[in-house]
């Protein structure tokens, strides 16, 4: 009995680190701080888009990349609404996982929004959980002049939520 407990016991720590390492992520990455976010992924980590675009391996690259995109003088944001983190059943040492959120962005004084997942790999590197692979699936990034013909334009799901107060769907009369 005690092996199952300091096993779920150690999962629950896991669990907590990573969710920290993820908070670590927004907040480096929202102050711009390419250097302390780049020090969250293993030493040959990777960011890369999901359609194969993108992708930076390691640190040094990491952080140039942000720079690139994020320049002086931006501002962004995330806020992330799901985690889902799944433990490696074969390595105590690896996780994968998945969260999503928005982001807003200005850049060179243009407004934008997005919605976006990360696809995540989990590493422990000397002691300490860390990014491996971070792969970007971006919903929509567009200006907040284009958001609503771009988004709110999109044809409703079948079945999908009512406009409040009105009993119809979006985009019916």
């Amino acid at each position: 009995m005690a092996d199952r407990t300091e096993d779920r016991l150690r999962r629950i720590e896991d669990r907590i680190e990573i969710e920290e390492l993820l908070a670590h992520y927004v907040f480096a990455a929202d102050e711009l701080r390419f250097e302390d976010l780049a020090s969250l992924f293993c030493r040959d980590g990777e960011f890369r888009s999901s359609d194969g675009v993108l992708s930076v391996r390691g640190r040094e690259d990491i952080v140039a990349f942000f720079n690139r995109m994020s320049p002086p003088g931006t501002f962004q944001y995330h806020v992330v609404h799901q985690i889902s983190i799944t433990p490696d059943t074969q390595d105590d040492d690896l996780a994968t996982g998945t969260n999503g959120g928005h982001v807003e962005f200005i850049r060179a004084g243009v407004p934008e929004v997005g919605a976006y997942h990360y696809d995540d790999v989990y590493a422990r590197e000397d002691g300490r959980w860390r990014l491996k692979t971070r792969s970007v699936r971006m919903f929509y990034l567009v200006s907040l002049d284009s958001y609503r013909a771009t988004v709110v334009g999109l044809a409703p799901v079948a079945g999908g939520p009512k406009s409040p107060g009105t009993g119809q769907k979006r985009g019916e009369n």
